[in-house]
Order: structure tokens, then sequence, then C-alpha cells
């Protein structure tokens, strides 16, 4: 979900897509984790390494007790692997990411059992597109499992959306299988994420309801939401090239406006930030088409671009928060 710039206002992220190459204790070929030698198969061509990703994306608002909880399952001895609940758009990942900043930046708060650590999202389809021949999909996971499960790694295995893996997929439940030993015998720490209701499949599977400790992620309230988007105000400057204008008080519009007509199963703050920069960007464009329309009236066109910033108005919000709502885009 898309929850960029969810974090303090001086942080810039970096959305860049490193698979592996950079982060902390990232190795590299597949030939160095021991009895693997053989394999065909470079465990960092399937993960995404979120230390680097996410090393200058800064620390989550109002998400501290969260964080803190997650870090504590983490160093555990028994199930260091942390389930986090919740619904849709309240920033579940966001939790991972901040986590992976802490953990690239050294954080004070990273317990020692943990420094040094990465860690490395999974993505489902990156091991299930491709793999069409009997073995492929089994050997594209264990050779993944093998480097989460190498202790001179230092990887922690994020997965989200993890229930698709207990779903009624024959595929999907053949990388079940391959985690349940790893699993069972604690080599490994994990962080998965999945809905309340998407929840219930995962937590009814004996094998993973055992080893995962459950954290829920609470939706944030209007008050919550409205602090992040002005956070979050001089990273939509930066994204559009400084051409719009946002008042403060339009920022509480967009809260009031994203609770009203968001549609069903989305949840704040992901709500209101997508109906921010969606309107946002419905403003840039519809700038753009007036200046269109004006090519062959020279002082109509002056005039248009003699407005540098284009304001973002409470009835761009609403018109572009009914489009969001029922998709309707008249």
């Amino acid at each position: 979900m898309g929850m960029n710039g969810f974090t303090n206002p001086n942080s810039t992220k970096n959305n860049g897509n490193n698979n592996g190459q950079g982060g902390a204790n990232s190795s590299g070929g597949f030939g160095s984790l021991g009895g693997n030698i053989g394999s065909d198969y470079d465990p960092m061509d399937f993960v995404i390494n979120y230390n680097e990703k996410f090393k200058t994306a800064g620390t989550t608002l109002f998400r501290d007790k969260l964080i803190e909880q997650t870090l504590a399952v983490l160093i555990g001895k028994n199930k260091p692997n942390a389930l986090l609940i919740g619904s849709a758009g309240v920033g579940k990942t966001k939790i991972v990411e901040d986590l992976a900043f802490r953990l690239a930046t050294d954080d004070p708060i990273i317990p020692d059992k943990l420094k040094g650590y990465t860690i490395y999202e999974l993505p489902i389809s990156n091991v299930v597109s491709g793999s069409s021949f009997v073995g492929q999909l089994e050997e594209k996971v264990k050779c993944v499992i093998d480097f989460m499960t190498d202790k001179k790694n230092k990887a922690i295995l994020f997965i989200d959306e993890i229930h698709m893996i207990v779903s009624d997929s024959q595929t999907y439940n053949k990388i079940a299988e391959i985690l349940k030993p790893a699993l069972a015998r604690g080599d490994m720490k994990v962080i998965g994420s999945t809905t309340s209701q998407e929840s219930q499949d995962l937590l009814n599977n004996p094998a993973f309801n055992r080893r995962f400790s459950r954290l829920i992620v609470d939706e944030l309230s209007r008050e919550q939401t409205i602090e992040i988007l002005r956070n979050m105000k001089g990273s939509f400057f930066t994204h559009y090239g400084n051409k719009i204008s946002i008042k403060d008080d339009i920022l509480e519009t967009v809260a009031i406006l994203a609770d009203e007509y968001h549609a069903a199963g989305n949840h704040r703050p992901d709500t209101a930030i997508t109906l921010l920069d969606r309107s946002i960007g419905d403003a840039v464009v519809a700038r753009k088409v007036m200046e269109k329309a004006a090519q062959n009236d020279p002082a109509l066109l002056q005039a248009i671009q003699s407005v540098t910033m284009i304001p973002i108005t409470e009835k761009r919000i609403k018109t572009t928060a009914i489009k969001l709502m029922t998709g309707n885009n008249k």
C-alpha cells in the first residue's frame, strides 16, 4: 500500500528497489551458503533488501509501542516471529519499513541481538513467477530459507499478506510446507503481515499459530492522520516540483472527506494520504488541460500560466474523493 512519507518531516524516502545489494550483511552469490553451492538460484534474486531501500525513510509516527513490541518478539529465544494484524491501510508495512530504517542506521533502540541484521521482503510472486517445471518453486523457496536460517547472514524475513501461503492454492501451500520446519526449529526470524479476517486461515493452522506472536495494528485517529499529512506536505511539494499550494486547513478537510467518502475496507491513514495525492495529481493534470485549450488564445494562456502555484481547494478534494469512492471519473 502506498504510504510513502508516513514519517517525520525531515526524512526523504528512497524508493529504489535494491535486491539485497549494499545492505547490512547482504551476502552476494548463493555459493557462499555452504551446502547449497550446487543450486542454480541466488536468494538475492527473489528478495528485497529493506535496509537498503528504506535507509533514508525516517521513523514512523505514532507507532513507537508497536515498534518496541516487534523488536521484543524478534529477539525472543523460542519463537522470534511477529505477525502484524490490522485492516487494510492502517500501516502494517510501514512498521516494517521503520524497523528497516532503524536497523540500517543503528538506531539506539535496536537491541544488541539485532545489531547488524537486515530485513528482506520475500514477495510471493517473485518465487512463483516462472516456476513452471516440477521442483522449481521448491528450489527457489529453499534457497531463500537456507539464506535466512544461516546465522552468519543476520537476516529477518518479511512476508506481506502471509496468509496467502496457507490458502487453498496448492502452489502457495508448497511455500508453507518448506517454511514450517524452519519455523518449528526456531531457525529464523520472520515478520508477517495480514488483515484481521485473513489472519484466521493462518491462525487456524497449528504449525503457524504456535510460532507467531500476534501484534494488533489499530487504525490511527483522524487527528493523528492530520498530523501525518502535515509532516508529509513537504514531500508532496518536492514530488510535484513545488508547483502546488496546500493550506493547513485543507489537510483537515482531506482527513474529514477521506473518512466520509472512502471505499469500504480502506482505513486511515492510507485513505487520507491517497486522497491528497490523487487530488494533487488531478489538479496538475487539469492545469495542463486548461493550458492546451488556451493555446490559440495567448492572453488567456498567459493569464493561466501567471498563477505559478496550483492551489489544492476543498472543491478539488471533494470531487476527487467522490471519484475514488464510486470509481466514476466523469
